[in-house]
């Protein structure tokens, strides 16, 4: 049971973390390109939402695997 729980919590973990960074700066850029009249900061701001999720998930792999090793 306990290694169900951990599963869950990691992907739920994977998931959130992958998602919230890159749907807000998504709308983020969204409202900032209503704002200016212009069309392309939409697509920056949803490349580094997803960059800075990437980093995210890379961090809790790296420090999941660096638990279960020891």
């Amino acid at each position: 049971m306990s290694k169900i729980v951990k599963i869950l919590s990691f992907v739920s973990q994977f998931t959130l973390i992958m998602l919230i960074p890159t749907v807000g700066l998504f709308f983020l850029g969204l409202y900032l390109d209503k704002k200016f009249g212009t069309s392309f900061l939409v697509i920056i701001f949803f490349f580094v939402g997803a960059a800075g999720g990437m980093t995210g998930v890379y961090k809790l792999v790296r420090s999941t695997f660096k638990d279960s090793e020891e």
